[in-house]
């Protein structure tokens, strides 16, 4: 608990303690398995295990560090960027539109995955064969960022952040509490999760998670934004942002 408040490491030494071992097998963990692993196996039609790695292990340390922790961060600094009121009920979360809209558009503009997919037969891209048999990889950063289809409106290009993008318009003379969020919009340009068969299992979860992680913080704090900082500490207009280096990554 005293980890969750942010005290210095000297106020809960038994917990950083534990924290720092845990990250410390992990990083073992992980340069011992790029060493020993036996490529020649991940070539099998259903490499399932991998003696060293472990597809099942490999996958929960990406699952629990690569959405919830991420977008958590990302919805609250969203939402202080706008500091209008804003009242939640933890049981009704999945049904605010406003909250549930900045929920999915964080999720286009701060995630990145890679849909991977094994090729059942040759077919020629862009002047390129790619073989039967190869893995192909497609980054949702690229779909997620695609002008053709994200470009809703000039004073809302890909790019930026617009916590009405995955908004239905309300009905004729209705108020906007009467919007309702479209998870299906633009549906195949926006996987977060993955898709298919392989779709994240654990994605409304993760949902759930980081909209009742973002209510608590704000039912628990007072939070005001006295300015921004850049990176080198001066005051800037605008809040944090992503580099164009690091774009997708979190």
């Amino acid at each position: 608990m005293a980890m969750l408040y942010g005290l210095p490491k000297f106020l809960c030494g038994k917990g950083s303690d534990a924290r720092d071992r845990c990250l410390e097998t992990t990083r073992r963990y992980l340069e011992r398995g790029w060493r020993n692993i036996d490529w020649s196996a991940t070539e099998k039609d259903d490499p399932s295990w991998e003696p060293n790695f472990g597809s099942k292990l490999m996958g929960l340390i990406w699952a629990i560090n690569s959405n919830a922790i991420l977008m958590t961060s990302w919805i609250i600094i969203e939402v202080l960027r706008r500091p209008e009121d804003m009242t939640v009920d933890i049981p009704s979360l999945k049904k605010i539109p406003l909250l549930n809209s900045v929920y999915l558009e964080c999720l286009r503009l701060r995630s990145l995955v890679f849909v991977v997919r094994k090729l059942r037969n040759s077919i020629d891209v862009d002047g390129y064969t790619l073989k039967a048999g190869n893995l192909i990889f497609a980054p949702s950063y690229l779909a997620h960022k695609d002008p053709s289809v994200w470009s809703t409106t000039p004073q809302h290009p890909p790019e930026e952040f617009c916590a009405e993008r995955f908004m239905k318009p309300p009905p004729s003379g209705a108020s906007i509490e009467s919007s309702a969020t479209s998870s299906t919009l633009n549906a195949g340009k926006c996987f977060p999760y993955g898709g298919g068969s392989a779709m994240c299992p654990g994605r409304n979860y993760a949902k759930q998670e980081i909209l009742a992680a973002v209510a608590l913080f704000f039912n628990s704090f007072e939070v005001e934004v006295l300015h921004f900082v850049d990176r080198h500490g001066k005051y800037s207009s605008r809040g944090p942002e992503v580099g164009a280096e690091m774009r997708g990554g979190g």
